[in-house]
């Protein structure tokens, strides 16, 4: 018995200690944004270092609390807006069926404008609320060490002024911890309010939207069916005075919200005046005989302060991005206005006609809005503008055609598809009036108003930025980098179309805007790009589809442009050991094809993870089968790196020479002096010996062996044989050429000559040199031998075949410039093994 009460008071106490160790453990471990983070206490020795730390923790995190004490400004503010909001609800629920196109747009670029500044708020808000967040987790965490140190001091039986000291500590933490919580819940409820605007904003956007598809819908009566009258003063009084009204409280609210960007604009501008007069004075004269064209795109660059005001202009349309329509009307007078200054003193007579003819369409498209779209007396006007509006087109058409050799960029196929476009929006027009369709009808002819207005703007973008760009790449400056030095007009001609393909897409995109089709087509495209295809198990999108020949295009285009870098500019200007620049440039290819495949990949939506299966199937595969593609390749690197030979070396391998063209990935190019064109794998050029001729220097050394005749003098024949080498005017000094003496031969004292040469012109050098020692020994009357064979017969044992005896008679080949002793008669010792061969066939006989 007394036995089973020890057994269970052991394990009561082993239990005890075991739920007591629980308690003291889990306290150390906080979760914060789903990770679990482990929390010591601090130690007894460290209080007082860290009391420090953490009073400057507190400090700040009491800072970043004050700092967005803005709590009453935000609340008046929510409160003003909730009563804006409502108000502009009301007005904009009865007044949106009678608003004209021109009002609507002012509707639109406003809440627009409202919308842009609520995002901004709700940006603020959320950086406002992740920085709160972010010390909410260090106080969390803090609060958490020092409780746990609390407990530890007490087992520990800690002095009480240590103890005071953590608690005070603890407390000042759950004060700042308390003020963030509330802070943090001022910032979401101010979040909520925010998006409650954001929403309201939107759709009063969705009501506008609605509206200006209503444009389509029939607003008035036939033409014939008016019968208001067209003389009521008092109502085109009133008119007046709202478009001025409004005009004015628009003009007010743009200066208040672009007044900064107004002196950023006059900045902008006085930087164009600077550019343009550097370049104004740093280009050359121009040649009298320079073409008429050329002329008139230098002309931006010699009246540079109005280029710089009409280039300050054009630039209002990203300075200012939210425009109300009166701004708008201003800065295109203006534009307009200066463009026909210099269309004037461009082309003088040839377009003064237009010129005329386009300042007056500019009032009529002023004018009309004056008029309430329903009047008689407006649908009369607006039969006047359309018809006007066509004579115009007519003139544009001929004047853009006159400009077509002046622009480096032919739009005839563009300019005839608008052309008849615009056609057609007019007689659309037309009709619309006639039969009530009024908005529409008004619609039409000023997207063709538009449309021809900013026609003759971007033309002259792209005429002054042709001029601009032209003398800045004449200038010395410019003229340093070699690729222009020898591309200039290449490098032009490639970057004025570009130009002109930007200027096409945003022209285009004009008129689709003064439709209003825009959110349209971007949703249609946004669908057509959408649209996909399920091939197997894989889903294919027309949008992947560009997005990935878009990729392969600017990787190509990438590596093009760094080869040029590279080639033209970089590698003549530093000087590299032999062989670096082409590792550099082949390391450079390899690594922007490499990215340009992991964005071909993400662009066609391939998910990157699921290459490790693929990854490990083509390890197998290289063990296997590509293995000797993948040895290749490695050999391709260890060419690069170790630089054996290079791209215009000549070297031999395998009894094949040739000059190296290319240094490829898996395999090298090699043209042969035969002309054909050898691919070799670069392993064998890895595990093959390869001679290379130009590895050091482009040097080669060619001998001549030069036999003379017995009896001449060796000392004269060294001479002129180096004199002759040395006097050709393509042998190297450098080492000097050499004769030597190389023996006695059997018919002749033979020499050679050795010199050293340029490697591309040895075989002609050799050549040459040869001519020259001929000519030299001739003319010092050294002869050149040839091998001598003497016959010797004897007479035979056969009585009926005995003749005569008569002495040997030796058949010697004679030289004419040159007289040989006759020699005595060999012999058997001093025969030649065939002498002796021939004398014993005769005894046998």
């Amino acid at each position: 018995m007394n036995r089973i009460k020890n057994i269970l008071f052991v394990l009561t106490t082993i239990l005890f200690w075991l739920t007591a160790w629980t308690q003291e453990e889990t306290p150390k471990i906080v979760v914060i944004n789903n990770d679990t983070i482990v929390v010591e206490p601090i130690p007894l020795v460290e209080i007082s270092q860290r009391t420090e730390e953490v009073y400057n923790q507190l400090k700040a995190t009491q800072q970043a609390i004050d700092s967005y004490n803005d709590k009453k400004s935000i609340d008046s503010l929510v409160k003003e807006g909730k009563r804006f909001m409502r108000e502009e609800l009301k007005r904009i629920e009865a007044t949106k069926n009678t608003l004209s196109i021109r009002e609507l747009n002012d509707e639109k670029k406003k809440w627009k404008n409202t919308s842009k500044i609520l995002d901004g708020w709700r940006t603020k808000f959320n950086n406002r609320t992740l920085n709160l967040e972010n010390q909410k987790q260090k106080i969390t965490l803090m609060l958490r060490q020092w409780d746990l140190t609390l407990s530890k001091a007490k087992e520990q039986d800690a002095l009480p002024e240590i103890m005071n000291d953590i608690k005070s500590i603890i407390k000042e933490i759950k004060v700042i911890d308390t003020e963030l919580t509330n802070k943090q819940n001022q910032l979401y409820m101010n979040q909520n309010q925010v998006t409650e605007f954001i929403i309201t904003v939107d759709e009063i956007k969705s009501d506008l939207e609605s509206v200006s598809l209503s444009s389509f819908n029939k607003d008035a009566p036939a033409i014939w069916e008016t019968h208001d009258s067209i003389s009521n003063s008092s109502i085109a009084k009133s008119q007046i005075q709202k478009y001025l009204q409004e005009s004015s409280k628009n003009l007010q609210a743009f200066k208040k919200d672009y007044s900064n960007n107004m002196v950023l604009h006059v900045i902008v501008f006085i930087i164009l005046i600077i550019l343009l007069y550097l370049l104004a004075h740093y280009k050359g004269k121009a040649d009298e005989e320079e073409k008429s064209e050329a002329r008139e795109t230098r002309y931006f660059i010699s009246h540079y302060i109005l280029t710089a005001f009409f280039l300050a202009l054009i630039a209002s349309v990203w300075v200012y991005p939210i425009r109300p329509s009166i701004v708008d009307d201003i800065l295109r007078a203006v534009v307009l206005i200066t463009g026909f200054v210099i269309l004037d003193k461009l082309f003088g007579r040839k377009l003064r006609k237009l010129i005329v003819l386009l300042f007056v369409l500019l009032v009529f498209k002023e004018v009309s809005v004056f008029f309430i779209r329903t009047w008689l007396l407006a649908r009369i006007f607006l039969y006047f503008h359309l018809l006007y509006t066509g004579i115009v087109l007519v003139y544009i058409i001929q004047a853009i055609k006159s400009l077509l050799p002046v622009l480096r960029f032919k739009i005839n196929g563009i300019l005839y598809f608008f052309s008849g476009l615009f056609y057609l929006l007019l007689g659309v027009a037309l009709v619309g009036n006639t039969f009530g369709f009024v908005n529409l009808a008004i619609l039409m002819v000023s997207t063709v108003n538009n449309a021809i207005f900013s026609s003759i703007i971007y033309i002259l973008i792209a005429i002054s930025l042709d001029g601009i760009i032209s003398v800045a790449f004449e200038t010395k400056f410019l003229q340093q980098s070699n690729i222009i030095k020898q591309k200039n007009g290449s490098l032009v001609n490639k970057i004025m179309k570009l130009i002109y393909i930007l200027l096409i897409v945003l022209w285009v995109k004009s008129v689709i805007n003064n439709l209003g089709l825009s959110d349209w087509v971007w949703t249609w495209l946004g669908r057509l790009m959408d649209s996909s295809w399920v091939v197997g198990t894989s889903t294919i999108s027309l949008g992947s589809i560009l997005g990935v020949i878009l990729v392969i295009i600017i990787t190509v285009v990438i590596v093009r442009m760094v080869n040029v870098f590279y080639e033209k500019e970089l590698f003549p200007r530093i000087q590299f050991p032999r062989g670096v620049p082409g590792a550099i440039s082949m390391i450079t290819r390899y690594v922007i094809v490499a990215f340009g495949i992991y964005f071909v990949l993400a662009a066609a939506g391939i998910d990157l993870s699921k290459f490790g299966l693929i990854a490990g199937a083509l390890g197998v595969g290289i063990g296997f089968g590509l293995q000797n593609i993948v040895f290749n390749f490695i050999a391709g690197l260890v060419l690069a790196f170790e630089r054996p030979f290079q791209v215009g070396d000549v070297i031999e391998v395998d009894q094949l020479m040739g000059t190296v063209t290319s240094i490829g990935v898996r395999s090298s190019n090699i043209r042969t002096y035969d002309g054909s064109e050898v691919i070799i794998p670069n392993g064998n050029l890895i595990s093959n010996d390869v001679t290379n001729w130009t590895l050091s220097d482009r040097k080669k050394r060619r001998e001549i062996p030069v036999s003379v005749a017995y009896g001449s003098n060796p000392h004269e024949v060294l001479k002129i044989l180096a004199k002759a080498a040395g006097d050709h005017i393509n042998v190297l000094e450098s080492p000097a050429p050499w004769a030597t003496f190389e023996g006695f031969g059997d018919s002749s004292l033979d020499f050679k000559i050795r010199f050293w040469v340029p490697f591309d012109i040895d075989v002609t050098v050799k050549s040459q040199v040869a001519m020259s020692i001929y000519d030299a020994l001739e003319e010092a009357g050294i002869s050149i031998p040839f091998p001598q064979q003497d016959i010797y017969i004897k007479a035979l044992e056969d009585s009926s075949l005995i003749v005569p005896k008569q002495k040997p008679t030796t058949l010697k080949k004679k030289n004419p410039k040159v007289t040989h002793k006759t020699e005595p008669e060999a012999s058997d010792e001093n025969k030649k093994p065939d002498q002796i061969e021939h004398d014993d066939d005769n005894e046998k006989d």
